[in-house]
């Protein structure tokens, strides 16, 4: 089932198998529920303990319009990471 949930409660977010997170229409997150906080982490973006991770990409994830220079600058590390992530899985998938 796929669906789409804004600000869902820590409980519900458990229960997720599976992650798309985008900002500003651009993917910055596919995967795997639980690993999508150690994806944010290795750019530095550590969820803090015992907060809900909804809550934090709502607020990691959100865009002010009109878009300053860092919402694109944010837009920009987030994507690259994200690309890079992608690339790096289908490099291992071949080999």
């Amino acid at each position: 089932m796929i669906t789409t949930i804004h600000q869902p409660s820590s409980e519900a977010f458990s229960t997720f198998d599976r992650l798309i997170l985008m900002m500003d229409g651009f993917i910055t997150y596919q995967g795997k529920a639980k690993d999508s906080t150690l994806h944010f982490s290795k750019i530095g973006l550590t969820c803090p303990m015992r907060t809900n991770p909804a809550d934090y990409y709502m607020r990691i994830l959100s865009v002010n319009y009109p878009k300053k220079q860092v919402d694109e600058k944010n837009i920009q590390m987030l994507t690259d990471h994200y690309n890079n992530t992608v690339m790096q899985s289908l490099m291992e998938s071949h080999k």
